[in-house]
């Protein structure tokens, strides 16, 4: 790690999930894993490659996913977490990253909040919660119809780039906190917006546009 963060300077720590908290995308496994199931059309998986790449390389298109989720309509949410289940126990359980945890560790044991901040779903995200004894969480959430199953839409727009930004300030604000005493870890560029507004920006297994930019800002830099 470059850079140390003096835990005493900090109000609260956020942290992004995917590839930052955990090895893998929760998102990902959950798709394949549904996909296995008949329960979403095999072709939604050819999506995927051109959304990897934008959101590797370029910038990910969310008007793809935020006014209609391919094949996500009509589930129930007994559906949803029953293959969230098994996705954690199979493909996310044994992911974690030691020295992330360990960091969350060093902030709770001296009563800092840590909140997950993440563009996955609440119902991918729940058992990392619960694992981790983590309060509050930002994140995507699916919208569901009287009968509680999906309608294809995301409830609002999902937790990405300048919304997790939104969402974060809120927080923030709600509770009292100072985002220049604040900390964001994540391995992504595109939570650049909300890593700019916290005063102890981490880049965390980053990507390589992120580590490029955290190492001409004199960044913290972890793994």
């Amino acid at each position: 790690m470059t850079g140390i963060i003096q835990k005493q300077e900090i109000q609260a720590a956020f942290f992004d999930l995917d590839h930052t908290i955990i090895s893998c995308s929760s998102g990902t496994q959950f798709l394949i894993e549904a996909i296995k199931r008949g329960i979403i059309p095999l072709i939604t998986l050819a999506l995927v490659p051109t959304f990897f790449f934008r959101y590797k390389f370029l910038h990910p298109d969310w008007s793809v996913w935020t006014y209609k989720v391919p094949g996500m309509d009509g589930k129930s949410k007994e559906l949803l977490y029953d293959i969230a289940n098994y996705v954690y126990d199979k493909k996310i359980s044994h992911t974690y990253i030691p020295e992330i945890i360990e960091e969350i560790n060093s902030y709770k044991s001296v009563g800092i909040p840590v909140v997950i901040a993440t563009a996955s779903t609440d119902f991918l995200t729940r058992q990392v919660m619960e694992k981790l004894e983590l309060e509050p969480l930002i994140c995507s959430r699916l919208e569901f119809d009287d009968k509680n199953l999906t309608t294809g839409r995301f409830l609002g727009n999902p937790v990405f780039g300048k919304k997790k930004q939104e969402l974060v300030e809120k927080l923030a604000e709600k509770e009292g906190w100072d985002l220049r005493k604040c900390a964001f870890y994540s391995d992504s560029i595109h939570d650049l917006p909300i890593m700019n507004s916290c005063g102890y920006p981490v880049a965390t297994n980053p990507d390589t546009r992120l580590r490029k930019y955290a190492k001409r800002n004199n960044w913290s830099i972890l793994l």
